[in-house]
């Protein structure tokens, strides 16, 4: 019987190594490239494509065509024991520019869909507290790529 349970426990163990890190960490993952459907309730013009990394690494990039608008990158974490999830992102590059800019927003990953908003302004105000348009805001609705 005690061999069983050792050899259960071990099975456990070996499997739990093996799991997306998201998962282990009891977070849901944004890892991937996410295409914007909607921005402030409204088809964008330009594309929009954002991209999580693992290890907290973002990217968002603006273009028309080939043609770069507006691209930055930064870190992000995400505290998932909020409702709405929250996620703090800071920009740490902007069009080539060093920064140091912490976002307010919040998130919620629906499958293959995900809903982001966040403050307008790097370090001001508070998280928000629902999905709808609001001035001060953007937000996103985003599918994988």
């Amino acid at each position: 019987m005690n061999t069983v349970r050792v050899c259960c426990f071990g099975m456990a163990i070996v499997a739990f190594a093996f799991l997306p890190t998201s998962l282990a960490d009891d977070g849901p993952s944004l890892e991937g490239s996410w295409s914007a459907k909607k921005y402030n309730g409204e088809e964008p013009e330009p594309s929009i494509l954002w991209t999580f990394s693992a290890g907290g690494k973002f990217s968002l990039s603006i273009k028309e065509g080939d043609d770069v608008k507006y691209e930055a990158e930064g870190t992000y974490s995400v505290d998932a024991s909020e409702t709405p999830n929250r996620i703090d992102l800071t920009v740490t590059k902007e069009d080539g520019e060093e920064k140091d800019d912490p976002y307010k927003g919040i998130f919620r990953l629906e499958g293959d869909k995900l809903l982001l908003k966040h403050g307008t302004e790097p370090g001001e105000g508070d998280y928000p507290e629902n999905f709808d348009e609001e001035e001060d805001f953007d937000t996103y609705e985003l599918e994988t790529r």
